[in-house]
C-alpha cells in the first residue's frame, strides 16, 4: 500500500492504482479467512492453496504493472521519441488492470467456499 497510496490522487495513475488496491483487499481477505479457517479445519488451508497461490500472483503482477505504467508515463514525458513503444506498455497494462487482475475476486469466493464440497467427493469418482 505504500507504493499505492500516493498514486490515488495522480490523475495518471488512477486507473492503474486504484484495480490493484481492490486486488489487494481481496488478498488480504484472503488471508484472513485462511487465518481464521485454516487452523481449526486443516482442509481449508489445501482446497485453498491453489486459488491463494494464483491470488497473490495477480496481486504481485498488478503491482508490477503499476510500476511499469509509472515508468513509462515519465519516459513518454521525458523522452517524446519513445511514446509509441510507451504507449503500448501502457495499454498492455490498462488491459491487464481491466481483463486479468479482476479474477482475484473469482479466487477469493473460491478460498471462501471452504474445503466441504471437494472433501465430500468420494475417492471412487475419480
Amino acid at each position: 500500500t505504500e507504493l499505492l497510496a500516493p498514486l490515488a490522487s495522480d490523475e495518471t495513475m488512477k486507473s492503474f492504482a486504484a484495480p490493484v488496491k481492490a486486488a489487494l483487499d481481496d488478498l488480504q481477505k484472503a488471508t484472513m479467512w485462511l487465518m481464521q479457517n485454516a487452523m481449526t479445519k486443516p482442509d481449508n488451508a489445501g482446497a485453498a492453496s491453489y486459488e491463494y497461490m494464483h491470488l497473490f500472483g495477480r496481486v504481485a503482477l498488478g503491482v508490477m504493472w503499476v510500476k511499469i505504467a509509472q515508468a513509462a508515463i515519465e519516459k513518454k514525458a521525458s523522452e517524446p521519441h519513445e511514446a509509441a513503444r510507451m504507449d503500448a506498455k501502457l495499454l498492455t497494462a490498462r488491459f491487464y488492470m481491466e481483463r486479468m487482475l479482476p479474477e482475484t475476486s473469482l479466487r477469493l469466493t473460491r478460498i471462501s467456499t471452504g474445503a466441504d464440497t471437494m472433501m465430500s467427493l468420494p475417492e471412487e469418482m475419480f
